[in-house]
């Protein structure tokens, strides 16, 4: 109702200007002769958008028509029918995908920045902040905050090595993610901490120094760097430390990075009884990785993308597997998975095109969303202490032939084995009470036949949509 008379009342304004005339004028690049409203009440101004807040604030929102914008002024109020919006902020990918980009002026009413407003602005070089921006400041074409101790931003354009400001004493989150170009940083004795994805899918970083004042690294910090050999901490760091350039904790029980560029067999440390979030995320040049009997939990996304590994023995210390553990390790064919662990996260083997079998033990009692989709298991042994079932836990398992539902599963989730071609027969027991939306979709062999009748179980929608046929028993 609220959007239906913002919408209605700026109409009614634009109608009245057209009439009366008022003084207006334009701001920056604003071209005051093309405005227009859409019907959630966000106002085009051109050559931005913008969505006028309840405090009467306006917000840059994104627009597919800023693709072909190569610089950018924005204004410090867009004027309506007389009505004047003070601009202060940027949204949420706001400039998503200017390639063309290459600048953008930013003026003293803008107080927020999304962290990610400019994502994939990979052609961005310069950011510049008017001097009288009470919480941010730019300095070479790079975005700090006010008083320059934080790393807000560096424009992914940015090419060959930046020397930060000897005040900084943050980088911080996303702060250099998607830099291509950036081929060495160097980071000053000032820097205590260094945020999430920091440098991330930094292409060109081939090895970076971290001296002894950082005493906080946010996850994936370094993730994505494909031509990285190094991370060299200094030895009189409290909290980290490296080794051959794999960077740990300071007592090396934490593995936090394998750089990208690490190739052949890697043996981790006796040490090590966590393998942290996404610690060989990418490294795709490595074909064996050796875990110690010591390890007991391997990190969300820890082995991600790494697809030229072959085999990996996990050991029986091992509890806990993350999520995406090993999502797209093309090269994957077998894996045992230890008896302490009881669930299989979601997506944890999803896309492990060569993935023919897989052992999960007596103890397991969930099988996350789209656990095993994309693989190629031919035949699965879902164990009978497993009680669900996720969504598109086997969706896409073409070469799947068999497979047996214990009696303990309940929940059989949305698309949970859609489109398993190779399935000729499932039977499923009494205890389910309830088939996903989609969960057969498209098995055009598959006979299923269901301990139950109909009026027991709860059936989504399109769930045997295609299967050959469909019995209950009861």
């Amino acid at each position: 109702m609220l959007k239906k008379l913002l919408v209605s009342l700026l109409l009614a304004l634009l109608c009245i200007s057209v009439v009366a005339e008022p003084e207006i004028q334009s701001d920056g690049n604003q071209n005051m002769n093309n405005i227009t409203i859409d019907e959630n009440g966000d106002v085009f101004v051109s050559p931005l958008k913008y969505h006028i807040s309840s405090d009467s604030t306006a917000e840059v929102i994104f627009d597919r028509s800023y693709i072909d914008l190569e610089s950018v002024v924005i204004p410090s109020e867009i004027r309506i029918a007389g009505y004047v919006y003070p601009v202060t902020s940027i949204e949420y990918r706001a400039f998503y995908g200017c390639y063309d980009m290459t600048n953008i002026e930013i003026p003293s009413s803008v107080t927020h920045i999304d962290i990610s407003a400019f994502d994939y602005c990979s052609e961005l070089t310069s950011i510049n902040v008017s001097r009288d921006n009470p919480n941010y400041s730019s300095e070479d074409g790079i975005l700090y905050d006010k008083n320059k101790t934080t790393l807000v931003l560096v424009p992914e354009g940015k090419e060959g090595s930046i020397v930060l400001l000897s005040g900084v004493t943050c980088i911080g989150d996303n702060a250099c993610s998607g830099c291509r170009n950036l081929t060495s940083i160097e980071i000053p004795k000032s820097v205590t901490s260094i945020g999430k994805n920091a440098f991330w899918g930094c292409h060109g970083l081939t090895s970076i120094e971290i001296p002894s004042s950082v005493t906080s690294i946010g996850d994936n910090a370094f993730s994505g760097c494909h031509v990285l050999t190094s991370i060299k901490v200094s030895k009189d760091n409290p909290n980290y430390s490296s080794e051959n350039g794999v960077l740990y904790d300071k007592n090396k029980t934490n593995l936090i990075c394998v750089p990208s560029d690490k190739k052949g067999i890697f043996e981790i440390p006796s040490s090590v009884t966590n393998i942290g979030v996404s610690a060989f995320d990418g490294c795709s040049g490595l074909t064996s990785i050796k875990i110690p009997n010591s390890v007991a939990s391997i990190g969300k996304n820890a082995f991600w993308g790494c697809h030229g590994l072959t085999s990996i023995k996990i050991p029986k210390s091992v509890t806990c597997i993350g999520e995406d553990a090993f999502m797209f390790c093309h090269g994957l064919t077998s894996i045992e998975i230890p008896s302490g662990v009881t669930s299989i996260g979601d997506w944890t083997f999803y896309d492990c095109q060569g993935l023919t079998s897989i052992k999960i033990p007596l103890g397991v009692t969930s099988i996350g969303c789209g656990a095993f989709e994309g693989s190629s298991l031919t035949n699965i042994n879902i164990p009978s202490s497993v009680t669900n079932i996720g969504n598109y836990a086997f969706m896409f398992c073409h070469g799947l032939t068999s497979i047996k539902i214990p009696k303990n599963v309940t929940i059989i989730g949305e698309s949970a084995f859609m489109w398993c071609s190779g399935l000729r027969i499932v039977k499923i027991s009494s205890s389910v009470t309830s088939i996903g939306e989609d969960a057969f979709y498209g098995c055009g062999n598959l006979d299923i036949i269901i301990d139950n009748s109909e009026k027991n179980v709860s059936v989504g929608k399109d769930a045997f949509e295609g299967c050959k046929s469909v019995k209950f028993l009861k």
